[in-house]
């Protein structure tokens, strides 16, 4: 035969209900003090362990708030920009020049970068240079470009390096031009950031 099943409906027979004590006894038995007493002791501990909890939650958030705002302030901070130095040159009377458009050179690594703005002016031995300047352009301003960009920053800074830089790219731009030569490089401005 199949097992019945209890349900919470099901009175179970042999559960036996004990008499209730009398209330008069359990008055006597219990008195209200001592359980106060007890109730409010634990109440008290609870309420200094939750007190504790909550203080070094609200420490923890703070310091995390207070370490948050600090690493943002530390990795985010630009170190002030030097200001440009900006150089103009004058150029002699009577010279016949060619005016280069300004080359923008990257100069440095990444934690210490500095961009140099740069003009030059060719004085030129005849005006037929400056046709062939224009004829060859490309060529003659990306091997301007490769002498400044091989340079190191502190020869933008120091006027007798800059000097020998423009000597230099003179040389390197005699030995494109055929028709003429050009006498000297003048920079004509130059900005260091």
């Amino acid at each position: 035969m199949a097992k019945k099943r209890r349900t919470e409906l099901d009175i179970d027979p042999e559960l036996t209900l004990a008499p209730e004590p009398e209330p008069e006894a359990v008055a006597a038995v219990q008195t209200p003090e001592p359980l106060a007493v007890e109730d409010t002791s634990e109440h008290k501990v609870n309420k200094t362990k939750l007190t504790i909890i909550i203080s070094v939650a609200l420490a923890f958030v703070v310091i995390s708030i207070a370490g948050g705002w600090g690493a943002y302030q530390y990795f985010t901070e630009k170190s002030p920009e030097p200001k440009p130095h900006v150089e103009k040159i004058i150029i002699p009377d009577g010279a016949t020049l060619y005016q280069f458009n300004p080359f923008l050179i990257n100069l440095g690594s990444s934690d210490k970068a500095f961009i140099v703005n740069i003009s030059f002016a060719a004085d030129m031995s005849k005006a037929e240079v400056g046709k062939e300047i224009d004829n060859n352009l490309v060529l003659i301003r990306e091997n301007i470009f490769q002498i400044l960009q091989g340079k190191p920053a502190k020869v933008f800074l120091d006027e007798r390096n800059r000097r020998r830089m423009a000597a230099e790219i003179t040389t390197a731009l005699n030995k494109l031009i055929r028709s003429g030569s050009i006498k000297k490089m003048f920079i004509t401005e130059m900005t260091i950031q």
